[in-house]
């Protein structure tokens, strides 16, 4: 299993941005979540990479209104390029719409991490998370939104 912190570069069309990073230590990456939920409850929220494609042409006879996703995700997370979902073999699924209608404004999200100072001590983190807080930061003060993104191997 993966996580990938991953800012979102357009919600129309869906586009995860480049520069996503991977997190690699589970317990580090607990607690970050745990005091960034502290903060507010949707200031990072976890999706799951096969929850987000889904059909780009679905027939009104093959939609199953509670299947959501994909089987198997059509991209690669680990790349550099940004991940369209407005393409001939994926769109964005209706599970992944319905998270972007709850993503916090980048203002907003901001407004609370700048309220623990500048680094992750601030937070009372350990300094592994301080590439994930200051890249949270820049893709905010962008004006992106941020999921974190569960990939399961």
């Amino acid at each position: 299993m993966a996580y990938w912190l991953t800012p979102i570069d357009s919600l129309t069309p869906f586009v995860l941005g480049a520069g996503r990073i991977r997190c690699e230590s589970s317990a580090e990456l607990d607690e970050w979540r745990e005091a960034l939920r502290q903060l507010h409850p949707r200031l990072l929220p976890l999706f799951k990479a096969s929850m987000l494609p889904g059909d780009p042409h679905p027939s009104a006879e093959a939609a199953d209104p509670a299947a959501c996703g994909l089987d198997r995700i059509p991209f690669s997370l680990a790349g550099a390029d940004p991940i369209r979902f407005d393409g001939p073999f994926f769109g964005l699924s209706s599970c992944g719409e319905a998270m972007t209608e709850r993503l916090l404004e980048p203002k907003e999200a901001l407004g609370h991490l700048e309220t623990f100072g500048t680094g992750a001590a601030g937070l009372g983190l350990s300094v592994i998370s301080e590439p994930w807080l200051t890249a949270m930061r820049r893709w905010l003060g962008q004006g992106k939104r941020i999921i974190l993104i569960r990939e399961d191997t």
